[in-house]
């Protein structure tokens, strides 16, 4: 289960992606003050690698950003 895979990265986890079939899972754990991001991760063809890995990686700058911007501080 997702709340499983939280539960065991919850030390060092920023956000948690995970597929759109998931959403009422995702709502629980994002009422917990976990970040996560729903989003097809079934890949099949290679335009679903290329946009699965798109969003990752736009979901790691982002947070990378919010990282720095509280670092500042």
């Amino acid at each position: 289960s997702i709340a499983g895979v939280a539960q065991a990265y919850k030390d060092f986890l920023d956000v948690l992606i995970v597929d759109g079939r998931d959403t009422q899972a995702a709502e629980e754990l994002r009422r917990s003050g976990l970040r996560v991001h729903c989003t097809n991760t079934l890949m099949r063809t290679t335009a679903e690698k290329v946009e699965l890995a798109r969003t990752v990686l736009s979901l790691v700058n982002r947070e990378a950003r919010v990282q720095q911007s509280a670092n500042k501080f």
